[in-house]
């Protein structure tokens, strides 16, 4: 756990990140903070949940660009002024990225990566940029989910039956 809605996920063969906020290490919080030396030297995917400042951190992307391999980011609704397109922004500012819908799958050396329709902010207005992601490594699972406003567990239950038992379930609550 990285801090707010960030996690950095290894194995022996890749390694994940999603909506990577890095701090500034001070002496106050050195001990719970991840800095940029803390981290591998290939990132393999980065993974995006929604398109707000405190996921898409730029200062915090452009400090990890040269180690990034590809950046997988909720598929949009076109870019509109309320949903711009992720895709756009960081293929500009030099990162491979690639646009996912819902349930799309990516093949990991030691499991796989999934991206999984969620409900979150902004679930009233025409906003289809979110994104929660699922991986399995090493036959471990882990959700990692934010912002998420769905209360209603039977959509806890069929995402239950997509991926089994988790070992980490990482959701924030709006």
């Amino acid at each position: 756990y990285m801090g707010h809605a960030g996690f950095l996920i290894e194995s022996d063969a890749c390694a994940l990140m999603v909506d990577p906020v890095i701090a500034t290490c001070t002496e106050d919080n050195a001990d719970k903070t991840y800095s940029y030396a803390d981290l591998p030297e290939r990132i393999d995917y980065l993974c995006l949940t929604h398109n707000h400042a405190d996921h898409v951190n730029l200062e915090s992307l452009l400090q990890l660009r040269h180690k990034v391999g590809k950046v997988l980011v909720p598929k949009n609704n076109g870019g509109s002024l309320a949903d711009p397109s992720l895709r756009l922004l960081l293929t500009q500012l030099g990162f491979q990225t690639t646009e996912v819908d819902d349930l799309e799958e990516f093949a990991l050396p030691d499991g796989r990566l999934v991206s999984i329709p969620f409900l979150g902010e902004h679930g009233d207005l025409h906003i289809r940029s979110k994104s929660a992601w699922f991986f399995e490594l090493q036959g471990k699972k882990i959700y990692a989910g934010a912002d998420s406003s769905n209360l209603e567990p039977r959509m806890y239950k069929m995402l239950h039956d997509f991926t089994g038992d988790l070992d980490v379930l990482a959701i924030g609550m709006e």
